[in-house]
């Protein structure tokens, strides 16, 4: 695989440095750039787009590589977006398709691996895994390990954890705990500082969440794309100061995994802002940058290529074209299936006659019946299977009720009271003509709380 993506690479490489840019940009108008760090000495700019990862070479003006998803092992859907994350030197780059995938590279070594349950990369260039902790309590179920990607090194950070977040823009993991009463402890909340590897003190009083979008200097930053705005906090003071912005800036209501900013490399008293339009069908994007203490414009730079518009527009039209052949072959009634199972779809629901807690897969299109795959939740995950249910069923609120959150049964402490497998008849209806008949076997459990799989929910 190494060798391969290599060759592609270089093959690329003589491509790019064949052709001339008509403007300053370089990557296909087809999607919007949604990622964007420099390095510590801004000799390098890497931006990630949904159709191409590009590391460009400020000093000479010229790409270095572009990589496509397919050479990232990565699955995008029609409206495609990788979400990227990367180390202030951009040596480490962890990158996952919005369908399937996920693959940590080594820049410098040029290898790239698949690193499943993995979080976001850290300033350092470390990043966590985690593992369904052996006991549950208070839904505080994960068990956190620091792992570095250089020489493979796993380290028990914490056990018995509800959730961690990481602090973009510094080294801060933050690691919550819940109480008896399933909410969040905050008295128990730990941070932990990748670059000393230790646990420190809070970062400024009275913390809660972390920002959900940029943390530097005690400061959280976040961005408002329909008003056009960047919105910085000084934590300790809670005063807030207001820049407008020249163009859109990328921010959660395009998807939560961007924050708009331009993770490293900033200079002193500035903030760099991935901004965006659209033109004649077309997605151009930017780079903005504004001074913190004066709030102007101090420069723009422009990421797409006018000159690549055509190609850009073949791919939009390939993709229309995909969907448009999709939704030929749906009836009145698979619309109308499919607009209800798009409501639900990731969702974890109740089936109260069962007592299950499930897990409504994404990226699905209700079979011939009618029905999707749903994971059946279950304490011990080798114990977990996938069902068929109708998706009337899963939106009829007296059948499935959403739940926020589920922890270990209390009657059966988790082990589900399994008694020995039965056997149940399901229906393939992956064939169209005449439904075939597949005897399974399964376990089935009599805990009367939770139905046998160790789960209860928390609404």
């Amino acid at each position: 695989m190494t060798t391969l993506l290599k060759k592609s690479i270089l093959i690329l490489m003589l491509f790019i440095f064949a052709q001339g840019f008509a403007q300053s940009g370089y990557h296909t108008p087809s999607c919007f750039v949604t990622f964007a760090s420099y390095n510590k000495d801004r000799s390098k700019l890497l931006t990630v787009s949904g159709d191409e990862v590009i590391l460009y070479d400020c000093i000479e003006k010229k790409e270095i590589w572009k990589l496509l998803p397919s050479q990232l092992n990565l699955e995008v859907t029609e409206n495609p977006q990788i979400y990227a994350t990367i180390d202030e030197n951009l040596t480490q780059l962890r990158v996952a398709g919005n369908k399937a995938g996920l693959t940590l590279l080594n820049i410098p070594q040029f290898v790239q691996a698949p690193l499943p349950d993995s979080f976001n990369c850290t300033k350092s260039g470390k990043t966590i895994i985690a593992e369904r902790s052996k006991k549950v309590k208070y839904a505080n179920q994960y068990d956190y390990f620091l792992y570095d990607p250089v020489n493979k090194a796993h380290k028990l950070l914490v056990k018995n954890c509800f959730k961690a977040e990481f602090m973009m823009g510094s080294n801060l993991i933050v690691f919550f705990f819940n109480a008896k009463d399933f909410y969040l402890d905050y008295e128990k909340t730990k941070f932990y500082d990748t670059d000393l590897e230790q646990f420190v003190d809070k970062p400024y009083p009275n913390f809660k969440n972390p920002p959900t979008t940029l943390f530097r200097d005690s400061n959280s930053l976040y961005t408002n794309s329909e008003a056009k705005k960047i919105i910085i906090i000084d934590n300790k003071t809670n005063k807030s100061t207001v820049i407008n912005t020249k163009y859109k800036p990328i921010d959660y209501s395009t998807d939560r995994y961007y924050n708009g900013f331009v993770a490293y490399g900033a200079q002193e008293n500035t903030v760099e802002v991935l901004e965006c339009e659209e033109r004649d069908g077309l997605k151009y994007s930017y780079i903005c940058t504004y001074n913190t203490k004066t709030l102007e414009l101090l420069n723009v730079i422009e990421l797409s290529n006018d000159s690549l518009k055509d190609v850009a527009l073949t791919l939009r039209n390939e993709r229309k074209k995909v969907v448009f052949e999709k939704m030929k072959t749906y009836s009145a009634t698979e619309y109308d299936l499919l607009d209800k199972y798009k409501t639900v779809a990731g969702k974890f629901v109740f089936h109260s006659a069962s007592k299950h807690l499930m897990k409504i897969l994404p990226d699905q299109k209700p079979d011939a019946l009618g029905k999707v795959k749903v994971q059946i939740i279950c304490h011990d995950r080798k114990k977990e299977i996938i069902e068929y249910m109708h998706v009337n069923d899963l939106v009829n609120t007296a059948i499935c009720s959403f739940v926020r959150n589920y922890t270990t049964c209390t009657n059966c402490n988790g082990n589900g009271k399994f008694s020995k497998s039965a056997e149940r008849t399901v229906w393939d209806a992956t064939i169209s003509a005449g439904a075939k008949i597949v005897e399974t076997q399964t376990v089935k459990g009599d805990c009367s709380i939770c139905g046998g799989y160790g789960i209860i929910p928390i609404f």
